[in-house]
Parts: structure tokens; C-alpha cells; sequence
């Protein structure tokens, strides 16, 4: 779904591009695990805090959109967000 000034809704739900360098590769390692917990056992709440508490900068914000979505969208996101962890963890061993 777009925004009207063109951006993702989710970019502007969530930061985890500008978030997911910054942290240590350990703590990437856990929210990894965790996301792959998520999403084999999807508790739509829980989903919604976990991504608004460690990926967004507004996490109200963050929520009331998250709410607005379809429990397929949550999940999709979160393996979005899961495969963008992923890459930074993979870049960091290749350096």
C-alpha cells in the first residue's frame, strides 16, 4: 500500500534499514531466532510488538499501522525484515 507522498507504508512504519547496522551481530543473531520463533508460531500481538519495539523509531506509530494489517501481511513483513537481518549478518562474515 502506498502512502500518499509515495512511500511504502511500511517504510514508514518501521526503520529496521537504518536500525539493523547499527547493532551488534549477536543481538542480530537473537532477533533472527526470535523472528524465525514468530513466525512458526504466530501471535499476531506479540508480532506487532515485537517488529514496532526493535525496528521503529515512533513505535506507536509503528503499532496502530502494524493493527491495520492482515495476519499474512504481519508475516510478511516479518520475513522481510527477518531476510534483511540475514544479509547483515552474511556481510559482516564476508568482511
Amino acid at each position: 500500500m502506498e502512502a500518499p507522498n509515495g512511500k511504502d507504508i511500511r517504510s514508514v512504519a518501521l526503520n529496521s534499514e537504518e536500525f539493523i547496522p547499527q547493532l551488534a551481530t549477536d543481538k542480530l543473531r537473537l532477533l533472527r531466532a526470535e523472528m524465525e520463533d514468530i513466525l512458526d508460531e504466530f501471535d499476531r500481538e506479540y508480532a506487532i510488538s515485537f517488529l514496532a519495539g526493535n525496528f521503529a523509531t515512533n513505535t506507536h506509530l509503528c503499532v496502530v499501522i502494524l493493527r491495520g494489517k492482515h495476519d499474512d501481511e504481519i508475516r510478511e513483513i516479518t520475513g522481510d525484515v527477518m531476510s534483511l537481518v540475514e544479509a547483515e549478518i552474511a556481510s559482516r562474515r564476508r568482511h
